[in-house]
């Protein structure tokens, strides 16, 4: 990619080289998108409803074919750079129902450390208590997920997640619907994760809570709009490119901005 070094771009978590995916009778889902992100980068992926957040997901995890570009995860292809991905889904795209226990669910996260054994090891078993440890969830062990809340049942996919010990995390939507005591937890969590080197992407609506929480923004409607701090990109400028013809409302100190479309902006209420 132009401004990288090649020892950058070998080094990177993330490479996207003019990727582009297109599904069979639309619109491009993603046109051109070119991003390199090295270990440890923590960021939140931002855009409307139909923006290409699960498209570009799905891409990482090799799940889409590509209509044009080049996808690199630790210079691997995503088929297999498979094992080193961490992908929490939508709580709601989970059957609850299923006759398990939290345990079992974060168990299943060790499933590419136990391979062909089929059999959970005393090490497998540590990683999944030290997991549910740190969401919180480890009282709740033996509780049928069924029975568990929204915000318990979204500590639990995060901590298979855990489990699994991946160097990447693709988060969509993790704080839908969860109190705000599972938020901060999963936020401090998260950060600690970026700190000891896993890179992490974090699809979310909530742009006062990307501005606020993360050091890095991708602002994304099919191509990329803006990517930065905050302070860089978080702009009237990217939001008009971003959220056209949509309503975007945030708190600034006290003050609640809004854009009503790209030609109107500021609107203090």
């Amino acid at each position: 990619m132009p401004g990288h070094s090649a020892a950058q771009n070998a080094s990177a978590a993330i490479q996207l080289e003019h990727v582009s995916v297109t599904y069979a009778g639309r619109r491009p889902a993603l046109e051109d998108v070119s991003l390199m992100l090295p270990s440890g980068s923590h960021v939140a992926v931002i855009g409307p409803n139909g923006a290409g957040k699960s498209t570009l997901f799905n891409a990482l995890l090799g799940l889409v074919p590509l209509a044009g570009g080049r996808i690199r995860l630790f210079g691997l292809s995503p088929q297999r750079a498979r094992a080193r991905i961490a992908y929490i889904p939508q709580r709601d795209q989970v059957d609850w129902q299923f006759p398990l226990t939290a345990l079992d669910i974060a168990l299943m996260g060790r499933v590419t450390h136990i391979g062909w054994r089929l059999k959970p090891r005393a090490a497998d078993y540590a990683a999944a208590q030290s997991a549910l440890e740190r969401v919180d969830m480890w009282k709740m062990r033996a509780t049928p997920i069924a029975e568990l809340s929204g915000g318990q049942q979204q500590r639990l996919i995060i901590a298979r997640a855990l489990a699994q010990e991946a160097p990447l995390f693709l988060l969509d939507e993790p704080f839908n619907e969860v109190d705000a005591s599972t938020q901060e937890l999963l936020l401090d969590l998260f950060d600690e994760l970026a700190t000891a080197g896993r890179t992490l992407l974090v699809a979310t609506h909530d742009l006062a809570l990307a501005r606020r929480r993360f050091p890095a923004l991708l602002f994304l409607n099919r191509s990329v709009k803006g990517f930065g701090s905050p302070d860089e990109v978080f702009t009237p400028e990217t939001l008009e490119k971003t959220y056209t013809k949509q309503v975007v409302k945030w708190d600034e100190g006290d003050a609640l901005s809004s854009i009503v479309d790209a030609h109107t902006f500021s609107h203090n209420h």
